[in-house]
């Protein structure tokens, strides 16, 4: 079985959630890139935000050719990412 490779799910996390403060409302952008074992991008990924508290879904979406994905607009909380796809292992982030 395939594994997909992180390079860095930390990191990756850390330096691509930023805030956009509006108002009296802040919300973050969530993303990231998946890739293989050679280090190549991963398209059609699956890949779902969800609370960390009891892994209740709050966003889906996939990978595109490049292997970016991106949750728009998401209040600050406790959360996790899980990444999916036929062939592959299901990973899932740690929480952030």
């Amino acid at each position: 079985m395939r594994y997909f490779k992180m390079i860095s799910l930390f990191s990756v996390l850390l330096c691509s959630l930023y805030s956009t403060v509006r108002a009296q409302d802040s919300t973050i952008n969530i993303q990231g890139k998946v890739f293989n074992q050679s280090n190549k991008p991963i398209e059609n990924v699956n890949v779902t935000l969800q609370f960390a508290k009891d892994s209740s879904f709050v966003k889906g979406g996939i990978t595109n050719k490049e292997g970016f994905y991106i949750f728009k607009n998401i209040k600050p909380n406790q959360y996790r990412v899980t990444f999916s796809g036929v062939g592959f292992k299901t990973i899932y982030s740690n929480v952030f």
